[in-house]
């Protein structure tokens, strides 16, 4: 999002972590690194508190010091990381950062944006998913800026994700300052705000569906401020702009991909 909270201003902070799978290193710019000492330590006592069912190759490759393809059989992507996080190890981490149903309910829907945009690029839709999954799951933990993003890039590179997934994370959140100059970057900032906001919309719907909205809906919400006034109308239309896509458009592919989602989303 732009500010890096948009919607999310709603989501309560939980308060101090509970388990060591909930501490931070911390690190002074988005791009700089712990040292190696540093990570394995803290990967350690994350891959802990993990389940072996879903992630027992990462846990057995993190606590034997070898990289998670060295304990899978996995090559090494393009930048030395092992992309095959799952879906489902990656909903575990989620839940394990989160507790606010709403905020859940928001990484499923960018996920379901990012997926719908996936498939109209022709891109890496399982890849694209787990971008929109995970995009916030440091949000209760470090809400403000400049944390949120950057203690989730330090966790997610302690676990070994592929280092494309965290650079198109990074820079939705303005204050990290890198240029969303790929269609990953840009497709997550394109789709974050206007995901939240088609959920707001559908929420106040008499119905309470996603079956009664649609982008003239959401163009009339977007004129009024005093609607979700976190949200920045700026950020729906320029995400649009960003993708070169026409606004209409846009709305309409993301309402698309939330209604394919709707049980999970109670709406």
């Amino acid at each position: 999002m732009g500010d890096g909270v948009g919607v999310k201003r709603t989501v309560e902070h939980q308060g101090e972590a509970k388990t060591p799978t909930q501490r931070s290193l911390t690190f002074e710019t988005p791009n700089s690194r712990p040292t190696a000492d540093a990570m394995q330590q803290f990967a350690e006592s994350s891959v802990r508190y993990f389940p072996a069912r879903l992630f027992g190759p990462l846990r057995s490759a993190v606590l034997s010091k070898r990289p998670p393809w060295a304990a899978s059989g996995a090559p090494n992507d393009r930048n030395g990381y092992n992309s095959r996080m799952t879906r489902d190890q990656a909903i575990h981490l989620l839940r394990e950062y989160v507790v606010s149903e709403s905020l859940i309910r928001h990484a499923l829907a960018v996920e379901a944006s990012m997926r719908a945009y996936a498939r109209h690029l022709n891109e890496d839709e399982e890849r694209w998913g787990l971008v929109g999954l995970l995009h916030d799951f440091d949000y209760e933990r470090w809400p403000e800026p400049p944390h949120h993003t950057r203690e989730g890039a330090i966790i997610l590179r302690g676990l070994g994700v592929d280092e494309e997934i965290i650079e198109a994370i990074l820079p939705h959140a303005e204050w990290n300052e890198i240029p969303r100059d790929t269609p990953l970057k840009k497709a997550l900032f394109a789709v974050d705000e206007l995901s939240g906001f088609i959920t707001a919309v559908a929420y106040v719907r008499s119905t309470r569906s996603l079956m009664d909205v649609d982008a003239r809906s959401v163009r009339k919400k977007m004129k009024d401020k005093a609607f979700a006034r976190a949200v920045r109308r700026e950020d729906i239309t320029g995400g649009a702009e960003l993708l070169e896509v026409d606004l209409d458009e846009h709305i309409e592919r993301c309402i698309a991909a939330l209604r394919g989602v709707r049980g999970e989303l109670g709406l």
